[in-house]
C-alpha cells in the first residue's frame, strides 16, 4: 500500500475492503487510519457500522460515543443521517428504546430511505405499545424492501395488537411465503394464532454496508 503513512489513503483502502465485504481487513485499515491521526469522526463511524455488523455492540457504543464528543471531521449535513441512523439502530439492539427512536427519527429525517432503520424504528414503537405508528413505520421498511419476512413477522404483530387480525393473517401469509423457517415468525407464529402465551420475538436486522 502506498502512502502508508496517509491516514486518508487508509481509510480509502479500508472502505474498499468494507465494501467487498472484508470487515476485519476493513477494520484493521480503519484503526492503522487512526493511529496517524485519531479525531476522525467518519472513521469511527465506518468501525462502529462494522463492529454492528459484527454483532460486537459494546465496542460500537464506545465508538458512537467517542464520535460524539470529538470533532464531527468527515461527517457534514449530507452524510449526518448515517451515524445517526445506525447509532439508532445500536440503542435499539441494546434496548434503549426512548433514545433509539430519537436518533432513527432523525436519521429517517434526514434520508427516509433505509429499509433497516423503518423496520428498527417499528420495533421500538413495538416495544411501546405505539402499535398503529409501528404498523405504519414497519409498511415503509416493506415499501423499500418487502423481501424481508422478518418485517412480515413484525407487520403481523403490530397488526395483531392494534386489532387488525384480518390484515395480520395477510402479513403472516407473505412472511411464511418469502421465509417459512424465519426465526421470529417459527416463534410468533404460535403466539398469533392463539396457541402460545409466549412473548414475541421482535427482528432486527442490519445489512452490509452499502446495502439499504
Amino acid at each position: 500500500l502506498h502512502w502508508s503513512r496517509s491516514a486518508k489513503v487508509l481509510h480509502s483502502k479500508a472502505s474498499e475492503l468494507q465494501a467487498r465485504g472484508d470487515l476485519h481487513g476493513a477494520l484493521d485499515h480503519y484503526n492503522k487510519s487512526l493511529q496517524v491521526f485519531d479525531d476522525q469522526a467518519i472513521t469511527d463511524y465506518c468501525m462502529a457500522r462494522i463492529l454492528i455488523n459484527l454483532d460486537r455492540l459494546q465496542e460500537a457504543y464506545e465508538r458512537f460515543n467517542k464520535l460524539l464528543n470529538g470533532h464531527g471531521i468527515g461527517l457534514h449535513d449530507g452524510n449526518d443521517f448515517l451515524w445517526m441512523t445506525d447509532l439508532g439502530y445500536l440503542l435499539t439492539r441494546l434496548g434503549a428504546n426512548e433514545q433509539g427512536m430519537h436518533y432513527l427519527q432523525e436519521g429517517l429525517n434526514r434520508f427516509p430511505h433505509s429499509c433497516y432503520a423503518w423496520n428498527a424504528l417499528g420495533v421500538v414503537q413495538l416495544r411501546l405499545q405505539q402499535f398503529q405508528r409501528a404498523a405504519e413505520s414497519l409498511m415503509e421498511s416493506l415499501h423499500c424492501d418487502p423481501e424481508q419476512a422478518g418485517t412480515w413477522s413484525n407487520l403481523a404483530l403490530a397488526l395483531a395488537y392494534a386489532g387488525d387480525s384480518h390484515q395480520a393473517g395477510e402479513a403472516l401469509e407473505r412472511a411464511k411465503a418469502i421465509n417459512a423457517s424465519h426465526p421470529a415468525l417459527q416463534h410468533n407464529l404460535p403466539i398469533l394464532t392463539g396457541h402460545s402465551a409466549q412473548h414475541p420475538l421482535f427482528d432486527l436486522f442490519i445489512p452490509l454496508p452499502g446495502r439499504r
